[in-house]
């Protein structure tokens, strides 16, 4: 899924975007198997975790977008992809993925603590 600089996808308007998020949500705090994966995409993951473990963080977020386009209303791959993007310093682009996971999952544990670690990435974007 292709993302703007602000975070919004590109075929969609950000009304339609938020809208089609809380649709989701709605689905996926019903029934949380709407969103698992097939075996070619769970083998990918899996791929884009070896290459995290070999520090090979730019073919590691190849392997997750691969699997984003096919699985775009899964959280747990933008909630992985941000934190990827945020370990080779690509802060807007960890915000965009984070404020999906956020709108696909708005209940999440780790919701505050997401949206801390945004705060930061926020503040890196700046500068001093």
């Amino acid at each position: 899924m292709e993302v703007d600089s602000n975070g919004q996808w590109l075929w969609f308007d950000a009304n339609k975007q938020s809208q089609i998020c809380s649709i989701v949500a709605n689905i996926i705090a019903k029934n949380s198997s709407s969103v698992e994966l097939n075996e070619n995409s769970k083998k990918t993951v899996i791929h884009a975790q070896v290459y995290y473990q070999e520090n090979k963080l730019d073919k590691s977020i190849q392997q997750l977008n691969s699997v984003i386009e096919s699985n775009p209303f899964n959280p747990n791959l933008h909630h992985d992809i941000a934190l990827l993007y945020a370990q080779v310093q690509d802060y807007q682009k960890a915000i965009s993925h984070m404020n999906i996971y956020l709108a696909l999952l708005p209940n999440a544990n780790d919701a505050q603590s997401v949206k801390d670690e945004m705060i930061k990435w926020e503040f890196k974007l700046k500068g001093d």
